[in-house]
């Protein structure tokens, strides 16, 4: 299960591994890398409404968070109810974020369009 896990979670950040997607697309670039692949720190640093949070506050909380899930995931030895559930709840986190960075991406590049 541990393997299965693993996929998705490296589909998340990395993008699609291969000729099957999960969720991200079929997109190399779709994950987390990819989608801030050539994105300027200004337009990362933009922030989009008075209260809204940028694509570094998005990334910052992500921060740390692959390498520690990977381990995690990597670690388990019996995968319980508990377990099972840390590990959607992972992936769903980050699934959450990867959307929150694609959104503020759209407008960020929607804004920059319209103001040249």
């Amino acid at each position: 299960m541990g393997v299965l896990f693993l996929r998705v979670l490296r589909e998340a950040f990395e993008g699609q591994p291969g000729p099957w997607s999960c969720f991200t697309g079929k997109d190399s670039r779709a994950g987390v890398f990819g989608t801030l692949e050539g994105l300027s720190a200004a337009d990362a640093s933009r922030r989009i409404g008075a209260s809204a949070t940028t694509i570094v506050d998005q990334v910052h909380h992500l921060a740390g968070s692959y390498d520690t899930i990977l381990m995690t995931i990597q670690s388990q030895g019996r995968w319980d109810e508990d377990a099972f559930g840390r590990a959607v709840g992972a992936i769903a986190h980050v699934a959450y974020h990867l959307e929150a960075i694609r959104q503020r991406l759209t407008i960020t590049r929607a804004l920059a369009t319209a103001a040249e």
